[in-house]
């Protein structure tokens, strides 16, 4: 079995009742690459999430495959000296991208002003996953991800993969969509995460963050 074909995960850690997952299997039909949704939904916390996942991929059509990776809409990792550098590149690409300069700064949020369900459910989901699984981890950024990949004009996957999907979920879904894009190492993608100077780690817990942003030349 190919190492492309299996599970990817996707969580976006938004508080009670509001902690999106979304389940989507990975497969290859020639030279294609496939990702398709299988099941979503709503938890409370990490602990409750993982065990409705775990639910989730007792469905046959799962039956046998691997968790490969995982992408969670929640920071990560933090900076030993400032503002994280991989926020400022994001930031620096939805400016030249035409996003809205007045809220810029609203969705790509410095870590400092983010709630603690994001950022305590986020990493703690990160460690029980690892623990488990031992899958690929990404950080995930659903907004400015689905604005990216419209502007490339390379939307329409992840649009038919998330349609009809309520907040949380779609956010989730998009994560597992990051995790995918992650997995297979797109063309025009790469881990912002090698650019940060000083990352620093609650948990040994090996993490990227896979974005559609070329490196500057």
């Amino acid at each position: 079995m190919s190492e492309r074909v299996g599970i990817v995960l996707g969580f976006d850690p938004g508080g009670k009742n509001n902690f999106g997952w979304s389940v989507c299997r990975t497969d290859k039909s020639g030279d294609k690459l496939l990702i398709q949704l299988g099941k979503t939904g709503l938890a409370n916390d990490a602990l409750e999430v993982v065990g409705k996942v775990q639910e989730a991929m007792k469905s046959p059509d799962f039956q046998g495959l691997k968790v490969l990776a995982v992408g969670i809409d929640a920071p990560m990792f933090w900076s030993g000296r400032g503002n994280r550098q991989v926020d400022n590149i994001i930031r620096e690409e939805l400016k030249d991208k035409c996003f809205p300069r007045e809220k810029v700064g609203g969705t790509v949020q410095h870590v400092n002003s983010l709630q603690g369900a994001c950022l305590a459910q986020g990493l703690l989901l990160a460690r029980h996953l690892n623990e488990i699984y031992e899958p690929k981890i990404t950080e995930a950024h659903p907004k400015a991800l689905l604005y990216l990949l419209k502007v490339l004009k390379q939307d329409r996957e992840i649009n038919k993969l998330i349609a009809g999907l309520s907040d949380h979920k779609r956010d989730a879904t998009i994560s597992a969509f990051a995790a995918w894009a992650m997995l297979n190492e797109f063309p025009g993608w790469r881990d912002l995460y090698q650019d940060e100077c000083y990352p620093v780690q609650p948990f040994n817990t090996p993490v990227s963050y896979w974005m559609p942003i070329p490196k500057a030349s």
